[in-house]
């Protein structure tokens, strides 16, 4: 059975690359000294080339299905096969500020919530809520020592931010790439205690992007440092698992950047 990305890339012109794409590759494709553009079917996995002006990076390893591409035009990008929201999980907080609007954006995207929190903290989503109990909140626990030495800075011994910090830990250890609103200070981290969800995204090696709403832009982790992306290269949700936190004091940029984000992703 043809499947809608398939056709949609039938009409983009495209035609089926030769072999299946496998889940790790991370090369440059060449046909003829011809750089080729490659968008995959979520269905399907079969993946598509046609003949470019500029090279095919494979920069998501870990991707599913989908490629993201760099420095492509806004016209051979469109034709990326998005996901179906209905298979994809936001994993979230809830808390007002970035996390809130992460949910309202999938919840106007068809796109399912978990919303981790514990008793007593408020939130502004009340969708997809799973309020860990006290056992759950230890499994996420980490030393807040350890974290000071390596965010830089003191955090304060304190119920409800050891708290905060562990559900943190849920929101990351369960998305398989991580979106975070913020800002990137001098040192590599990001500023408050979302920076917290950056660091252990980095520890755990997931794909991690921070949307800086002081330099307004997105910036990737390469695993040595952060590489400020072009408006071409803007990031695409590639895995049905995923993770949005960020700021409670989000600008109308950040907003801005998050909704952008689901329409790449799902329209």
């Amino acid at each position: 059975m043809t499947s809608r990305a398939d056709r949609d890339c039938g009409r983009a012109g495209l035609r089926p690359a030769t072999g299946e794409k496998r889940d790790g590759d991370h090369k440059r494709l060449n046909d003829c000294n011809k750089a080729l553009v490659i968008a995959v079917s979520p269905l399907s996995r079969r993946a598509y080339a046609r003949p470019a002006a500029v090279s095919a990076n494979f920069a998501h390893p870990s991707a599913l299905c989908v490629v993201f591409l760099a420095d492509v035009d806004t016209e051979v990008r469109s034709i990326i096969a998005a996901m179906k929201p209905s298979d994809c999980i936001l994993f979230s907080g809830g808390a007002p500020g970035a996390e809130s609007y992460f949910g309202a954006c999938a919840e106007r995207h068809g796109v399912e919530e978990v919303n981790f929190t514990f008793d007593g903290h408020k939130i502004d989503r009340h969708r997809g809520v799973r309020v860990l109990n006290h056992e759950e909140l230890l499994a996420g626990d980490v030393s807040l020592q350890y974290v000071s030495r390596l965010m830089h800075r003191r955090y304060t011994e304190g119920p409800t931010l050891r708290k905060v910090l562990q559900t943190l830990w849920y929101q990351v250890n369960n998305g398989q790439e991580i979106y975070v609103i913020g800002s990137i200070l001098d040192d590599g981290t990001v500023r408050g205690g979302t920076g917290w969800g950056a660091e252990f995204a980095k520890l755990c090696n997931k794909p991690l992007y921070v949307f800086d709403q002081d330099r307004n832009g997105w910036s990737r982790w390469t695993g040595d440092e952060w590489e400020q992306l072009t408006e071409q290269a803007e990031p695409v949700i590639t895995h049905p698992h995923f993770s949005g936190t960020g700021t409670r004091t989000l600008r109308d940029n950040g907003a801005k950047a998050i909704e952008a984000l689901f329409k790449r992703s799902f329209t």
